[in-house]
């Protein structure tokens, strides 16, 4: 797909591809405090949060878990990051290995293949 604007971008269906769950070790919840944002850039800083939740990639939510957000400042705007390390500590490790292409490669001789890339958002 092509897109210019995060609104663009669209969804998998949920009928066919529910939430995916992340499986964590028992941990108590977190509650960062909130890094301040500078005067200069909260209206840029709101105003990337409105068009994050139009697009339905931010929500409202009510939870006992709380990250600390912070804002870069970019070329275009501004790019709000979110800490996740502390999921990341409790997030149970995918031990299984990717498969050895080798195996595999001879199966797609003669086919046309395509690659795929994010230029919009670096993988955002």
């Amino acid at each position: 797909a092509f897109a210019f604007q995060f609104s663009e971008k669209g969804f998998f269906d949920r009928k066919y591809y529910p939430d995916y769950e992340i499986p964590v070790i028992e941990h108590t919840p977190w509650q960062r405090p909130p890094i301040r944002v500078p005067n200069a850039i909260l209206e840029e800083v709101k105003s990337e949060i409105r068009t994050q939740e139009l697009a339905g990639r931010f929500e409202p939510t009510v939870s006992s878990y709380r990250s600390a957000m912070f804002a870069v400042a970019k070329k275009k705007g501004v790019r709000l990051v979110i800490n996740l390390e502390e999921l990341n500590s409790v997030t149970v490790q995918d031990s299984s290995l990717p498969p050895n292409v080798n195996d595999f490669a001879e199966d797609f001789v003669g086919y046309a293949m395509y690659g795929l890339f994010d230029l919009f958002s670096g993988f955002d």
